[in-house]
């Protein structure tokens, strides 16, 4: 587990996609998207979603089932579409913090065993 850019405050932990998955509300619009889980840090997530986040915006993000996580955050950052893949994002939690604590800690935890088993 690295920062990957200098001025990073947090460190991010890589998840598989297959991981975390979930679905993100626009409150303005209640638009349902679904995202992919790329990396968790103790402030934030990093996303992948078919729709273009604005930065600045506010979504509600539940993750799980059947006792979901919810979460309020706010945009941060946006990549483009290449291809028709979809859109990176960055996201700050700013409700839910504790919650997020958690689930990084546990794929802190999931990472850290990897790197020593060598898988």
């Amino acid at each position: 587990m690295k920062k990957l850019k200098a001025n990073r405050d947090t460190i991010r932990v890589p998840v598989a996609t297959e991981e975390i998955s979930g679905i993100m509300t626009r409150p303005e619009t209640e638009t349902q998207i679904p995202f992919l889980v790329w990396d968790v840090s103790s402030t934030g997530l990093g996303l992948w979603c078919s729709e273009r986040l604005d930065n600045q915006e506010t979504i509600s993000l539940t993750i799980g089932q059947p006792f979901p996580l919810i979460l309020s955050a706010i945009v941060v950052w946006t990549a483009g579409n290449r291809e028709g893949q979809g859109f990176r994002c960055g996201i700050h939690i700013i409700d839910g913090q504790k919650k997020l604590e958690s689930l990084y800690e546990h794929f802190s935890v999931i990472m850290k065993n990897k790197a020593v088993s060598g898988s």
